[in-house]
C-alpha cells in the first residue's frame, strides 16, 4: 500500500509577476513567532481557502499572552519575510515528503502541535528581515481586519502606520 500525497509545490519565482501580490499581512501571535524565527515557516489553515501567491509577508504581531510568553513588538509590524515557495494542502502525513519541513519536526514544541492539524497551506521563506522602526497599529479595532490584506511596495515603502498600508488615500 503506497501513501498518496495531495500538496503541490509552488515555487514564486516560477510565476508571472501579474499573478503574484505585492506583500500581505498576516498575523502572529507568540508560538507562530517563535516557529517563523527558528524555521522561517508560515501556516495558513487551508480551510479556510486557497490563498494567492505573493512575494512578501508581512507580520503583525498581536497582544496575545501564551503562558507568560508575549511578543516583542505587540500591535505593530516589524518583521517581513521574503516568499521562496507556498507548498498547498499539506497534511502533517506529507511533511516526510518535504525536506525543508524535517528540522522542524525533531522539535517536539512545534511538531506536538502541528501533527494534530488537519491541512495547511506553508509558505517557506528565503529570509526574514525586520524593520528598522516598527509600524504600529494606529486603530486597533482593525487589528481583527488585517488578516490578508494586500499592500504594495510604494504604500509599504512611505507607510508611518499599519493602517496606511491598506487605506485608500
Amino acid at each position: 500500500m503506497s501513501l498518496q500525497t495531495t500538496f503541490k509545490r509552488v515555487p514564486i519565482g516560477e510565476l508571472k509577476v501579474s499573478s503574484v501580490r505585492d506583500a500581505v499581512i498576516v498575523t502572529q501571535h507568540p508560538w507562530f513567532m517563535s516557529l517563523l524565527k527558528e524555521h522561517h515557516l508560515y501556516f495558513f489553515n487551508a480551510e479556510l481557502g486557497a490563498i494567492t501567491p505573493m512575494q512578501y509577508l508581512l507580520f503583525y504581531e498581536t497582544t496575545k499572552d501564551e503562558n507568560g510568553v508575549v511578543n516583542e513588538n505587540p500591535r505593530h509590524i516589524a518583521h517581513w519575510g521574503k516568499v521562496k515557495e507556498i507548498i498547498y494542502d499539506v497534511r502533517p502525513v506529507d511533511i516526510i515528503h518535504i525536506p525543508e519541513l524535517h528540522s522542524m519536526t525533531n522539535e517536539l514544541k512545534y511538531w506536538n502541535e502541528i501533527k494534530t492539524w488537519k491541512m495547511n497551506h506553508i509558505v517557506l521563506l528565503e529570509e526574514i528581515g525586520e524593520f528598522k522602526t516598527p509600524l504600529p497599529l494606529e486603530d486597533s479595532y482593525q487589528a481583527r481586519y488585517l488578516v490578508n490584506k494586500t499592500t504594495t511596495f510604494p504604500k509599504l515603502r512611505d507607510a508611518n502606520t499599519i493602517d496606511k498600508l491598506y487605506k485608500e488615500e
